[in-house]
């Protein structure tokens, strides 16, 4: 099995990314387009509810992926590299990190191959994430089972398949999830371009489907998961063809390695966890407070928060890397022009977007849904204020990550969801101020985190750290 250093051109990865979030997001708009226009208001607002409280799924791998890399990257380094070099980085080290370190850079290195190393590393987080997808498939089968009450949906919205689109929908979520070990693989072999082409071809194929076949909800999430297996699939063949690892051989799996990964990706998950409480949590309080006629309203919307967060997310995943190096290096100067100039520039798009799409928005929404939707945009520049605050505040994201201060970042995210919580649901149930209520929930939170105390404690762990320059352990 070759395990060659990555090749792969900066801009053609990044380019790639962008077109396979691109790809991602315009597969859902067209598809609840298409659902909107001919099923009607109703199904377009279960399939918005559905899929929104889904996403609790992307929690469902305990941060496996980024654990993976990290660690496949560090066994490969080890191989080659001069150890002495790598235990020199100037900074502190955590127990996740003394665990992978312990594992990649054992005391006799040629006691493990690289074939053996990674395919170790690959079979254990394999079976990590087969035991995970299982797990993650019980709330699936007890939300699909009870989804009507969940939401309480009426008889009438019953024909509109809203079990077969949970359970499909849910399914094909997990299936995905469970090929993340195969895409960690391609992308430490340098093919992030590859993984990210198969998740483009398979977006565009699943919207493809339903601009063909009649969009009803249960053909909805069928074809999701049929696209679904596809790239669990095409993960899988690509493996084999660029590292040489049989299709359906595995390693015995090694539980300190397995140990390693669950520990390395737990505070990762906490940091994301907080993206539950906001949307998803949001439409719940929607079904439950509000009419289902106010998710109708409400959906459109937050499809157009995603879609100009999509603006910022490759310059902060370039700027995570860069600031790590710059920070590990001693080079609290240049961390500071990162998060300065990253911010600005994200401010500054993102307004822009935002101005732009505000006032083309009659026209857009006519030419997305057939409706110019004057309820939505009623509430869209409330919508948009928060979007351009958390989204700005992406590259602070990627700097305190790269400086090590995920735990912080962690409690702050999970601090200001709850809050969004506790404000949407006064202000809907108190105060009586409907969907406006939801939207005003999710801006003091957002602000108050993304605006007030993020800035302040990055510049704050800056000033920190040119003055207690981190001691090389």
């Amino acid at each position: 099995m070759s395990y060659a250093a990555p090749s792969a051109s900066l801009h053609r990865d990044l380019i790639s990314a962008y077109a396979a979030s691109g790809a991602r997001i315009a597969s859902w708009a067209i598809v609840s387009a298409v659902v909107y226009r001919t099923q009607g208001a109703e199904p377009f607002a279960i399939l918005a509810i559905i899929r929104s409280t889904l996403s609790f799924l992307n929690f469902s791998t305990l941060g496996l992926a980024p654990a993976l890399v990290r660690m496949l990257a560090i066994a490969k380094q080890s191989n080659t590299a001069d150890l002495t070099e790598i235990s020199a980085s100037p900074r502190r080290s955590t127990a996740s990190d003394d665990q992978v370190l312990r594992y990649a850079m054992p005391e006799r290195p040629s006691d493990l191959t690289p074939d053996v190393r990674t395919g170790r590393v690959y079979a254990s987080s394999e079976s990590l994430a087969l035991c995970l997808g299982v797990i993650a498939l019980i709330p699936v089968c007890f939300y699909a089972r009870y989804v009507k009450d969940v939401h309480h949906l009426s008889p009438l919205q019953e024909q509109w398949h809203a079990t077969s689109l949970a359970a499909f929908l849910g399914i094909g979520i997990v299936v995905r999830l469970v090929s993340e070990p195969s895409a960690g693989l391609l992308q430490v072999s340098g093919r992030i371009w590859l993984d990210n082409a198969i998740q483009t071809a398979a977006d565009i194929t699943w919207c493809l489907s339903i601009l063909i076949l009649k969009p009803e909800l249960n053909v909805v999430g069928l074809t999701y998961l049929l696209c679904s297996i596809g790239v669990f699939v095409a993960r899988r063949v690509c493996v084999k063809r660029s590292t040489g690892i049989p299709f359906l051989h595995f390693w015995r799996p090694d539980w300190s390695v397995m140990s390693a990964l669950m520990s390395g990706g737990l505070l990762i998950t906490l940091s994301q966890l907080a993206d539950f409480l906001y949307a998803p949590i949001d439409f719940i309080l929607i079904s439950r407070l509000l009419d289902p006629r106010d998710a109708a309203t409400y959906a459109p919307a937050v499809q157009v928060d995603a879609a100009l967060l999509v603006l910022v997310t490759g310059l902060a995943a370039t700027l995570l890397p860069r600031a790590a190096v710059a920070h590990a290096g001693g080079d609290v100067l240049t961390v500071r022009r990162y998060y300065v100039r990253g911010t600005l520039a994200s401010l500054a798009m993102l307004a822009a977007a935002a101005i732009v799409v505000w006032a083309t928005s009659p026209w857009l929404f006519r030419l997305w849904l057939g409706d110019h939707l004057p309820a939505t945009q009623a509430i869209l520049p409330l919508i948009l204020i928060h979007t351009v605050v958390g989204g700005s505040s992406a590259v602070g994201r990627s700097i305190l990550l790269g400086m090590g201060k995920v735990k912080p970042y962690a409690i702050a995210a999970l601090t200001a969801g709850v809050l969004n919580v506790v404000l949407s649901y006064c202000f809907v149930k108190f105060l009586g101020l409907g969907l406006n209520g939801i939207v005003y929930g999710t801006i003091v939170a957002v602000v108050l985190r993304c605006a007030v105390w993020q800035p302040w404690y990055v510049m704050r762990s800056l000033r920190v750290s040119e003055a207690r320059p981190q001691a090389i352990p």
